[in-house]
């Protein structure tokens, strides 16, 4: 979990290795309850390497709000990458994580 919008919300970065799809989902900090963040892309990095989440709201998200947001890139398959960065989403700066049991 990485905490953004000043911990006002948590992503949670789930990656498939075989595909490269990346999934992010926004949380409340009980990490219980979805917190639909700006529907805006959010861009996930590591090293030279970056992609872009686009938003796909569901329906219980309020009008210009998304708390799930999708991507896919080669460079994630085979579950080499550990840590990186994401930025976007209303995120006014890089917020450094660290992935496990990718």
């Amino acid at each position: 979990m990485v905490p953004i919008k000043a911990g006002n919300a948590y992503a949670e970065l789930v990656a498939n290795a075989d595909t490269g799809e990346v999934i992010v989902n926004t949380w409340s900090q009980d990490l219980k309850t979805r917190r639909p963040i700006e529907n805006e892309p959010i861009t996930l990095g590591s090293g030279d390497k970056n992609m872009e989440l686009t938003p796909h709201p569901i329906d219980t998200d309020p009008s210009g709000r998304c708390n799930r947001f999708h991507g896919e890139a080669e460079w994630v398959r085979g579950g080499k990458v550990d840590s990186g960065w994401m930025h976007g989403g209303g995120i006014g700066e890089h917020q450094d994580f660290s992935w496990q049991r990718c």
